[in-house]
């Protein structure tokens, strides 16, 4: 899901849990300035501890769906994802991050295989 991230692209993980995708993120593009969404203030906890060194990382809690821009930061170079899939959820976490991808941006996600899909 990571591959060819170029060096200082910026990277956003929506949805992100428990950092899985963070720290395959941050291992394949070291230094480049990656921002999180997530939602739960448990895995928040955790991620705050698992990225206190990391001062090219920014975590913000909240619903990823009510996020925009400028809340974010701005719009990103590659995104990753793993949304939840509850009741088609995904699908509206998957327009959601289209609408926040520069240009010519990549955005690698998850996704259920269905008839909604």
């Amino acid at each position: 899901m990571l591959g060819n991230i170029p060096p200082g692209a910026s990277i956003l993980e929506p949805s992100a849990g428990l950092g899985r995708l963070y720290l395959a993120a941050r291992d394949a593009a070291p230094g480049n300035p990656i921002v999180a969404v997530e939602q739960s203030a448990e895995c928040c906890a955790e991620l705050y501890r698992m990225t206190a060194a990391d001062g090219d990382f920014r975590l913000i809690q909240g619903d990823f769906l009510a996020c925009d821009a400028g809340r974010l930061g701005g719009l990103f170079d590659f995104i990753v994802m793993n949304p939840p899939f509850k009741m088609g959820t995904d699908i509206r976490h998957i327009e959601h991050a289209r609408r926040l991808l520069t240009p010519g941006g990549r955005l690698v996600t998850l996704c259920a295989n269905g008839p909604r899909q």
